[in-house]
């Protein structure tokens, strides 16, 4: 079994840097201000500039508006998504193409709909 483990909730460098030291090959960014967790945009793009290339940056993004998603993407170098009540707009927008994956998809509590646990970029 190869497991893969992913903090998240990561809003300073020394935390990120702690989590990649203890062997994390994923921090998770949560742009979700109602969330205790919920980091800026200019303080995720501070963070991951210092992060090593082999760790996955993830956007955690509850009912986020598409703009929203993509200026995420461009300004902090986010390469995964996680997303709550806007999958359609990740799917069938661009911003899927810009980022490398999507993972952990849930519907919104709004929709009853089925949706992949996992889904590929390209």
């Amino acid at each position: 079994m190869n497991l893969k483990i992913k903090i998240c909730g990561i809003t300073n460098p020394g935390d990120a840097q702690a989590a990649v030291e203890a062997g994390a090959n994923a921090l998770g960014f949560m742009f979700y201000e109602p969330s205790p967790r919920n980091v800026s945009l200019g303080a995720a793009a501070n963070i991951i500039r210092g992060l090593p290339p082999f760790v996955a940056k993830v956007g955690v993004f509850v009912n986020a508006a598409e703009p929203f998603i993509r200026q995420a993407i461009g300004e902090c170098g986010i390469d995964t998504l996680r997303t709550r009540g806007c999958l359609t707009v990740v799917c069938q927008g661009s911003s899927a193409a810009r980022a490398r994956s999507l993972i952990g998809t849930w519907p919104s509590r709004r929709s009853n709909s089925a949706v992949p646990s996992f889904w590929r970029a390209g």
